[in-house]
């Protein structure tokens, strides 16, 4: 039972701290965007914030312009040619679906599930998380995180991803 009792300390202890540290990683982010002005640089940031409490491969922010979603900040590794642009005319297409129903996807597994699309280059990407980025309950874009790694996100990345994408709207 001791030890029982000791494990549970340190669980909760890990989940205090990570909790902490989120938080004061969502304040940094609340205060560069009272301090700047410049969206791309911004929008870069948080991601860079992002990936301290949700490691990633390649993580993306898009937003909607004239029918298309266009890429205005990256950070990672990626294997691919980059895509600046996605028409939204494809309805199937994964990160299309999450923009025009406003619904965050988690995709633990592209090889098994039959709704995702690979898209041209960047076939790498095993498991996959996408936010929707929304403004006054209207789509303005999207954030996406792509991981190599399968089921490496979890509903709960899914749930701090959501904070940081409602900053990056914000902005």
């Amino acid at each position: 039972a001791p030890l029982a009792i000791a494990l549970g300390n340190v669980q909760l202890y890990v989940a205090e701290n990570s909790a902490r540290n989120q938080a004061e990683i969502l304040r940094r982010v609340a205060a560069d965007l009272n301090s700047s002005l410049e969206l791309e640089p911004l929008l870069k940031q948080i991601l860079e914030y992002l990936e301290q409490v949700i490691p990633y491969d390649s993580a993306t922010i898009f937003l909607e312009k004239e029918g298309s979603l266009n890429v205005v900040a990256r950070r990672g590794a990626y294997r691919a040619i980059y895509h600046d642009t996605i028409d939204l005319g494809n309805e199937e297409l994964a990160v299309n679906k999450v923009f025009k129903l406003g619904q965050p996807r988690l995709i633990p597994d592209t090889k098994t599930d039959p709704t995702w699309i690979p898209y041209p280059g960047f076939e790498y990407i095993r498991c996959w998380l996408a936010i929707p980025l929304q403004v006054k309950g209207k789509p303005i874009g999207a954030l996406t995180l792509d991981n190599v790694v399968a089921r490496f996100y979890t509903e709960k990345n899914q749930e701090i991803a959501l904070a940081f994408a409602n900053q990056a709207a914000v902005a």
